[in-house]
């Protein structure tokens, strides 16, 4: 449902449906980019943190948790940021 309306937030944007209600661009575009962002970010980790809870031995939590957090976020920023380079 999360991506569904975030999917749906960006088709507005896109077509900028919210202009002809009065919301100025940035503010939507503040609300779609960072707030459903973080959020679909948020929904897409909270499973892989439970699947590694649950395979990892008792006591290490933790570090593995810490791991994986570290390996999406390095990811997601990596990608980012090589497709922004590739771009300009």
């Amino acid at each position: 449902m999360v991506f569904l309306i975030a999917g749906l937030l960006h088709l507005v944007l896109a077509l900028r449906l919210h202009e002809k209600i009065g919301i100025p661009s940035w503010i939507f575009y503040g609300f779609v980019g960072s707030v459903m962002e973080s959020f679909e970010r948020v929904l897409t980790q909270i499973p892989c943190y439970i699947i590694v809870s649950l395979v990892t031995p008792v006591g290490i939590e933790a570090t593995i948790v810490t791991f994986t957090s570290t390996i999406l976020t390095f990811n997601l920023f990596t990608v980012k940021a090589l497709i922004g380079v590739y771009i300009n």
